[in-house]
């Protein structure tokens, strides 16, 4: 089981973005949503029992079906955003092949197993608020731009469609649930980024 301590440090580990990494003006430009949406019993339940099928695929295969669609979803940017990555340099490491690529596998079922963490403790916002914003503190020192948060969001809608059979995904509720786990995530993250740049300055 993930303490709070292990899933600071399993983000940390899988989401080494280079400070000094030069990223593409669309990633620069980019906003998310300025509200935090509200996230019901009713889509703890859609998103928890959808989850359970998931939850049987082996994470490094859903890790590394994440991030193939991450980079399908950064387009012409996903070189860029690839090397942001410690993965990236492997010798296995190549964006035509990405299914050799060990050191992916092993970082997107990490991020996989980190989405778990917080999907299973969603009935608690009170405790998990505090936890996603010190992973926004952490994505601040990696330099995440805000215009990371929509390509990551769409990765991982794209990633459920995928992973759910067909007729769980097909539910309009569940996939509408699901948006608001990221909206619920990336807001959260955002709010404890723009915390460590205050505390910073």
């Amino acid at each position: 089981m993930f303490t709070r301590s292990v899933l600071l440090r399993s983000v940390a580990s899988t989401t080494q973005f280079a400070a000094r990494q030069r990223m593409p003006s669309a990633f620069v430009s980019a906003r998310f949503q300025s509200t935090c949406p509200d996230i019901t019993e009713a889509d703890i339940e859609r998103i928890q029992t959808a989850w359970e099928h998931v939850r049987k695929i082996n994470p490094k295969d859903s890790g590394a079906l994440l991030f193939k669609n991450i980079f399908h979803e950064a387009g012409d940017a996903a070189p860029a955003l690839a090397a942001m990555w410690d993965f990236s340099k492997d010798d296995d490491f190549d964006m035509n092949d990405l299914d050799k690529s060990k050191g992916m596998r092993k970082h997107g079922a990490q991020v996989v197993l980190t989405a778990q963490y917080a999907i299973d403790r969603l009935e608690d916002a009170g405790r998990l608020i505090p936890i996603v914003k010190d992973l926004g503190h952490r994505h601040e020192d990696y330099k995440t731009l805000e215009g990371h948060y929509p390509v990551v969001g769409a990765a991982l809608l794209r990633t459920l469609s995928m992973a759910l059979p067909a007729e769980v995904w097909a539910d309009k509720e569940v996939q509408e649930s699901f948006k608001k786990f990221w909206g619920f995530t990336a807001f959260y993250m955002l709010e404890g980024q723009k915390e460590r740049r205050d505390h910073i300055a």
